[in-house]
């Protein structure tokens, strides 16, 4: 159906939590913020025996409603583009005082340069500055957030300092929505945005080899 403004919106996938983040922080950026993650996505809510429909998508039907149901606003202090993350880079390094920290959610072994990304790119490594902090390690086995306790323990003890605005990164800007939401989650309240390009832009980006760490070419440039 047509979407107003005030409605309840809830995203959900078919890996748990993996591209509802996204989704979820993509109504974010435009300004809804009635918007939810359905933890465990869709196997779990079949696993608990849920009931599910097979049937055909049909078009949402016509709601009538007036063209200011659904206004909108892009908030851009959600996004952080390469230029700005390349700022924020130089800054930790130089102890420049960084009101940011940027965090990497990739696997310890993409971050470490030791494991081929699954997109075509030609460093691998990590963002110089960077921090990791995998988003597997706030989920369940069932795709679930953990509980807020948990989520809390795993942030304290991440070395991340929390207390300054964060960037989130990964491969190509998905799972860094997992970190965010498990922010919102816990009601962590400072700022934080995603670097869109993520580690596919930067990685691919040559003639900033000054700003790259990296541990070895791709194996798709040998």
């Amino acid at each position: 159906r047509q979407m107003c403004i005030r409605d309840r919106i809830i995203c959900y996938d078919d890996h748990g939590i993996w591209g509802s983040a996204r989704v979820w922080w993509t109504f974010k950026v435009f300004g809804h913020q009635n918007v939810h993650i359905l933890g465990g996505g869709f196997p779990l809510w079949q696993k608990l025996n849920l009931p599910i429909e097979k049937t055909d998508f049909q078009q949402p039907k016509h709601r009538n409603l007036p063209k200011e149901s659904y206004t909108f606003k892009k908030n851009q202090d959600l996004i952080k583009v390469f230029e700005q993350v390349q700022e924020e880079s130089y800054r930790v390094r130089n102890n420049l005082n960084p009101e940011w920290e940027i965090v990497d959610t990739r696997s310890p072994q993409r971050f470490q340069g030791t494991q081929p990304e699954p997109r075509s790119v030609q460093r691998l490594g990590n963002i110089p500055g960077s921090k990791l902090l995998f988003f597997g390690d706030l989920l369940t086995e069932d795709k679930e957030f953990k509980s807020v306790s948990e989520i809390q323990e795993v942030l304290k003890n991440s070395g991340i300092d929390f207390n300054k605005s964060i960037t989130a990164t990964c491969g190509s800007g998905v799972t860094a929505c997992i970190l965010l939401a498990a922010m919102e989650y816990v009601k962590l309240g400072n700022k934080k945005a995603v670097y869109e390009g993520s580690w596919t832009e930067w990685g691919s980006r040559p003639e900033y080899n000054d700003c790259l760490l990296y541990t070895s070419p791709s194996p798709r440039d040998s």
